[in-house]
């Protein structure tokens, strides 16, 4: 009498990996869908506790992105790479998840055309890039300017859309050296405080300049 078959390896991966709890796969899907990532469908992720093929589609990519095993699965790794990305500023829930897209766009168009392949130092010079821009005031980042020594960079606002180098808006040189190796968790610190911070100066200015009421009689 012959015994049972063996199991393929993903049946038993499958059988050995119990399924996660809805409410785990609609936070890690929310999560995914804040930093981008969209399904088959060309859409974020939903985030309906329902692992289908958009969800394991985005998680895939994900892994990839991230050199994490690709399994298409919530798994631990995966999580905790998740819930730590969520709170850096290439979430959209960060309030300068904005400038850290245009200044991602802007260096990736810098390594095209100095012909450099895109790589972790990518994300990590938009990240410091941002947050120098978010320390100057700037709004938006049209240019991450490389200076003539090629070792300092400038995240570059252009005045009402016009690049004209008189009006332009700049943050402080950048180290290219140093910024290569900042962790964009850092850089995402670095960012949100400096926006509180010169919120708080704004709110304060607006107060002080702010009419006095009369008295009620």
């Amino acid at each position: 009498q012959r015994g049972p078959l063996p199991r393929s390896r993903d049946a038993a991966e499958h059988h050995a990996a119990p399924s996660p709890h809805p409410d785990a796969v609609r936070a890690a899907q929310a999560r995914l869908a804040h930093l981008g990532y969209t399904g088959t469908d060309g859409k974020l992720v939903q985030a309906d506790g329902v692992v289908g093929p958009n969800s394991r589609h985005a998680t895939e990519q994900f892994q990839r992105d991230r050199g994490l095993a690709v399994t298409g699965r919530f798994d631990e790794p995966t999580h905790l790479r998740l819930a730590a990305e969520d709170r850096t500023m290439a979430s959209s829930t960060h309030p300068a998840n904005a400038l850290y897209r245009q200044s991602l766009g802007a260096v990736q168009e810098l390594d095209r055309r100095l012909g450099i392949p895109g790589g972790p130092h990518t994300t990590a010079l938009a990240g410091v890039a941002a947050a120098e821009a978010a320390r100057a005031g700037l709004t938006h980042v049209d240019r991450v300017e490389i200076g003539a020594d090629r070792a300092h960079v400038q995240a570059v606002q252009f005045s009402q859309g016009v690049d004209n180098g008189s009006t332009n808006r700049i943050s402080a040189a950048i180290v290219v050296a140093s910024a290569v190796t900042q962790s964009l968790e850092t850089s995402s610190s670095q960012a949100a405080h400096a926006i509180e911070s010169r919120a708080l100066v704004a709110q304060q200015l607006a107060r002080e300049h702010a009419p006095a009421r009369s008295p009620v009689l």
